[in-house]
């Protein structure tokens, strides 16, 4: 106790000192470090199925960036990406449920020159509802939607989708380069079936032929588009 008395000054000092040191070091590693601050998904995390936004988030503004030779994934999910000051964003498609992807950036470069060599980020499909959604996110997705650079935004089809009822959601996702039925847009359809009913196919033919009524009942003929089917043996039934 007498030694506190004594030294109170002083450990104060040395407190505040600390405490200065603690302070400079988040700032330097925050702003001063060019690194990846964060990304939407988290590392590990959820992407939603269909079409979907990757999100990175750097401490500092960065360089224009090239798809083919600074961003590769693990499987044919790339479409496009976007920069905008520290943010780069990269649109993805083809993403089905419980599959795991990976994108890996190269050599990205900072405005003021440094350079991350590579940086992977692994996640996976699930669906998400838009509640769930990163509002980051939820605010590029909108931002896509209504961007004029997309062919295929003119089909009817986009103007009925998403639509969500208690069997079955529906989503549509969209191409550079038309499917094999001349489409930009190929659709995407979830039928809530719950684990212990994947084998009951009357219940997936009647939520299917539910979904596909919703087209129909709008001058939307399905044989016209790609649809993929969750589950997978949807489209064989």
């Amino acid at each position: 106790m007498d030694f506190l008395k004594r030294n109170k000054n002083l450990l104060i000092a040395a407190a505040v000192i600390a405490i200065v040191v603690i302070t400079i070091y988040f700032v330097v590693f925050n702003v001063v470090l060019f690194r990846v601050l964060s990304t939407a998904p988290d590392n590990n995390g959820s992407i939603n199925l269909g079409q979907s936004a990757v999100i990175f988030n750097f401490t500092k503004d960065i360089e224009a960036v090239d798809m083919k030779s600074q961003v590769a994934s693990s499987k044919d999910i790339l479409i496009s990406s976007d920069v905008n000051k520290n943010k780069l964003t990269v649109y993805v498609k083809n993403i089905n449920k419980n599959e795991a992807y990976s994108i890996e950036l190269k050599n990205i470069k900072s405005k003021s020159g440094e350079v991350i060599a590579s940086y992977k980020l692994n996640f996976k499909g699930k669906y998400v509802e838009a509640k769930q959604l990163n509002q980051e996110t939820l605010k590029t997705l909108e931002k896509q939607t209504d961007s004029n650079l997309n062919p295929g935004l003119e089909d009817p089809v986009t103007k009925l989708l998403p639509k969500r009822t208690s069997e079955y959601s529906m989503n549509f996702i969209l191409y550079q380069d038309p499917s094999q039925k001349g489409k930009y847009v190929r659709i995407e359809t979830v039928l809530f079936i719950p684990d212990y009913e994947l084998d009951n196919n009357a219940l997936i033919i009647d939520y299917k032929n539910k979904a596909l009524k919703y087209l129909k009942d709008n001058n939307i003929n399905p044989n016209d588009y790609v649809i993929v089917w969750y589950p997978q043996k949807a489209a064989e039934l």
